[in-house]
């Protein structure tokens, strides 16, 4: 199963935390290794979605569907 989290950030640090939650699915396997079992965020990415699914393309059509809303 898979878990997709949309964020809210702010426009003029979008890239810098789209660079941000890059590197935290990079270093995910390290975090393992360390057992740590939970991220944190910054204040400012409000999640404002979220959808679970088994595939990829469940996860997009799932976002879609929602988006029409």
């Amino acid at each position: 199963m898979k878990l997709a989290i949309i964020f809210e950030v702010p426009d003029d640090q979008a890239d810098a935390y789209a660079g941000v939650a890059a590197r935290m699915i990079k270093r995910h396997a390290f975090a393992e290794q360390q057992g740590i079992r939970h991220w944190s965020f910054d204040q400012e990415m409000r999640p404002v979605a979220a959808v679970l699914g088994d595939t990829d393309t469940q996860i997009a059509e799932s976002l879609a569907f929602n988006a029409r809303d």
